[in-house]
């Protein structure tokens, strides 16, 4: 298994990408996720080993601005989206891409997924401690 992170150039609001290499041993998850605190709030981008030909896809959203003490994991509806390839064979490119109405999941600057707001939880809006 194999990864790199980076913070890339900037787009509508913000982007981050990782190139990975993923596992095919059951139990074992390859992936990153962007996590905030004071309001908790997540965004996942992983691969299952038992299934490294999809992407699972999820956000954890807290209401609140920032200071806010919510932690109860308010979550919308984790995506398995087929990638038509095994993610353990190469290393390819994630990413997220999110502005204040949309999150993109990006795989080889492919767009794979969108979640627009409320469709089923609202967008995080509140600024990450890494920007």
């Amino acid at each position: 298994m194999t990864g790199e992170l980076t913070k890339s150039r900037p787009l509508s609001l913000w982007e981050f990408e990782a190139t990975l290499q993923a596992t095919n041993v059951p139990g074992v998850v390859t992936g990153f996720f962007l996590h905030r605190d004071s309001p908790r709030q997540e965004i996942d981008i992983e691969i299952l080993g038992k299934r490294s030909d999809c992407l699972l896809v999820n956000v954890f959203y807290n209401p609140g601005d920032e200071g806010a003490r919510f932690d109860y994991g308010y979550r919308g509806a984790p995506s398995l989206i087929e990638l038509g390839f095994d993610a353990s064979e190469a290393a390819h490119r994630f990413a997220i891409e999110w502005d204040p109405h949309e999150l993109r999941w990006l795989v080889d600057e492919q767009v794979v997924h969108r979640r627009r707001n409320w469709d089923p939880t609202p967008i995080p809006h509140c600024r990450w401690p890494c920007m």
